[in-house]
């Protein structure tokens, strides 16, 4: 399906000879948008307000930096284009987004081109910053050489077990509760339940050790 009009504002990547031309040559018909009217252009706008969101929210969830701007809107736009509307209705199948991952999340890099020892580790950890697109391979920062680099050789971490630099969880572990069912309780700090006990002696509370000792106080050793 050929597009019948193309509408751009008063650019200076739009207003040129050779655009114009080569929509007049397609039977194309171009407009303009009046000065100061993005209004006019409403579904353009309304898109660039959705990946400004979208890169403003990925750049302040990892902490990562912002002059990686262009490669969290490239990202978002990769993420965009693949939803099920307009992949869907472009191709016709339901798009594959198993492979997805979260901008800024850690990703693990082959070490490649350098004389590695034996003795040192095969692969670095880099912030993932996108898919490139075409070859399967992704876009990583590299924080110690301050470049934007493209890998094949890679693999994601378990985002379940690694700390998150916003979201902070206390440390739990794993019980069995009366019903036989295993459930999971935050970490008791141990000097709190030292200082528990203590209070216990000193006041002559008396505590359940067992069923033959229900009414016994707490033993202490001769």
């Amino acid at each position: 399906m050929q597009p019948k009009a193309f509408r751009a504002n008063n650019g200076g990547e739009y207003v040129n000879k050779d655009l114009a031309n080569w929509c007049e040559s397609k039977g194309i018909k171009f407009e303009y948008t009046a000065p100061h009217s993005p209004e006019q252009n409403g579904v353009a706008e309304r898109m660039n307000q959705t990946l400004a969101e979208l890169m403003r929210a990925m750049l302040i969830t990892w902490e990562v930096p912002t002059f990686l701007w262009p490669e969290a809107v490239v990202h978002a736009t990769y993420l965009r284009n693949r939803t099920l509307t307009p992949l869907e209705s472009w191709c016709g199948q339901r798009p594959n987004v198993s492979h997805l991952q979260e901008f800024g999340s850690p990703v693990w890099v082959l070490i490649e081109g350098q004389n590695v020892s034996k003795l040192e580790p095969k692969s670095e950890q880099h912030t993932f910053v996108g898919f490139a697109d075409g070859p399967k391979a992704v876009r990583y920062y590299n924080r110690r050489t301050h470049q934007v680099c493209v890998s094949r050789n890679y693999c994601f971490p378990n985002l379940k077990t690694s700390t998150h630099p916003v979201a902070s969880h206390e440390p739990l572990v794993p019980c069995v509760s009366s019903k036989g069912k295993r459930e999971t309780i935050p970490l008791v700090n141990e000097h709190e339940n030292m200082d528990h006990i203590n209070k216990e002696v000193s006041t002559g509370h008396k505590r359940k050790i067992g069923n033959d000792e229900e009414n016994s106080t707490i033993r202490r050793s001769k």
